[in-house]
């Protein structure tokens, strides 16, 4: 069974490889989020499905809205397998 913090560290991973190493972790920062170098979380603090939101929301505001939609497909169906609720972001239209 998946998590949240699943959720997130596809998202990680997915900024890693597409923003890279310095802005990906930029965002991080701001979140508290403790991830190592290939993007596997080793601590988060709060609500995971607010904090899923809130980095989807900081990486579309800093780096434009494709750094959403690259991953929300991914995030979508993952969610879904995990029976876990989506957070906003994630079902606008």
């Amino acid at each position: 069974m998946g998590t949240y913090k699943d959720l997130i560290e596809m998202v990680i991973k997915r900024e890693l490889g597409i923003l890279g190493k310095d802005k990906t972790f930029a965002v991080l920062n701001d979140f508290n989020i403790i991830a190592d170098e290939d993007g596997n979380v080793q601590s988060i603090a709060g609500d995971g499905k607010t904090i899923l939101n809130d980095l989807l929301d900081q990486f579309g505001k800093r780096y434009g809205l494709w750094a959403v939609l690259g991953c929300k497909i991914s995030v979508l169906k993952a969610a879904n397998a995990y029976n876990l609720e989506l957070p906003e972001i994630l079902t606008r239209k």
